[in-house]
């Protein structure tokens, strides 16, 4: 009855995480003074809020496979998957907020690039140079630390699943062969088998 129960620390801080980080994808990511008509960017505005959006979905879908499959196998694979994500975001949701200027020319470049045909390193380079003369300012919004602290908590959650996974195959080891049950025809070291009838 205990070892449902026991998955709820890890379900609540995976999905949390994700949830978390998908809210950042829509929040703000820059804010922006100077030479621009934009003084806030959200995260959906710009492609990074699409890459973070769906890292924090593969995120939940490998966490609900690995809880699915906790009774059976333990679901060590599939919560060692989603770490890998979560940690993906993390990582993403640190580039942003350690340097915004850096990842919103890298960003807006990428976009502009997509909808202009335009070179995204000539774009970049422009953008670059305008934060570099001072003439551009960008500072990081709450979007990317949301980003961040999504991945940090559901890389928690995946840990926690991980180390939980061996006592999830035990109980379902337990269930699915209680004590005293030999496999194969074989017999428990305590027990004999039956001796064979006697002659005539």
């Amino acid at each position: 009855m205990n070892e449902p129960r026991s998955r709820w620390p890890a379900a609540v801080l995976m999905f949390g995480g994700a949830a978390l980080a998908a809210a950042g994808s829509f929040a703000e990511w820059f804010k922006l003074t100077g030479l621009t008509t934009t003084p806030s960017v959200s995260g959906i505005d710009i492609v990074g809020g699409y890459i973070s959006l769906v890292i924090a979905a593969l995120a939940a879908v490998f966490a609900a496979i690995a809880l699915a499959r906790a009774r059976v196998s333990g679901g060590r694979a599939w919560s060692i998957t989603s770490l890998c994500f979560a940690l993906f975001g993390m990582l993403f949701g640190v580039g942003v907020v350690g340097s915004p200027g850096s990842s919103y020319a890298t960003l807006q470049a990428t976009k502009a690039a997509a909808e202009t045909g335009v070179d995204p390193e000539v774009i970049d380079l422009k953008i670059t140079t305008q934060i570099l003369n001072g003439s551009l300012v960008v500072e990081a919004g709450p979007g990317g630390t949301l980003v961040m602290l999504g991945g940090l908590v559901g890389a928690a959650g995946a840990i926690v699943a991980i180390a939980s996974a061996g006592k999830y195959r035990r109980s379902a080891a337990a269930v699915i062969a209680p004590p005293g049950y030999a496999p194969h025809g074989a017999y428990p070291a305590d027990v004999s088998p039956p001796l064979p009838p006697p002659p005539g």
